[in-house]
């Protein structure tokens, strides 16, 4: 490292490189993403694919709501490889 053009003292240094989390990357996918308008009163499911997002330390956020702006419960099940699974009625 350098100053200046002048390597500044106890250089070089070691440094550890982070990439940060793209959220563009995140894909989401399946039966229960609503396509079209079409709602279902049956129980689905949906995957969310954080693979090539990299990784955030402030998690991931889910939200469902019904057409009413009403929060929608649903099961959260980590496939321990970076996708998801969430379940819901």
């Amino acid at each position: 490292m350098s100053y200046g053009g002048v390597a500044t003292k106890k250089s070089p240094y070691r440094l550890m490189a982070v990439m940060r989390c793209n959220p563009k990357q995140v894909r989401v996918s399946g039966p229960g993403v609503v396509e079209n308008g079409v709602l279902s009163t049956k129980a689905t499911h949906f995957t969310i694919d954080t693979r090539a997002a990299g990784h955030s330390e402030s998690g991931l956020a889910i939200s469902i709501t019904d057409e009413n702006g009403k929060g929608v419960p649903y099961n959260l099940h980590d496939n321990m490889d970076g996708v998801l699974t969430v379940e819901f009625i």
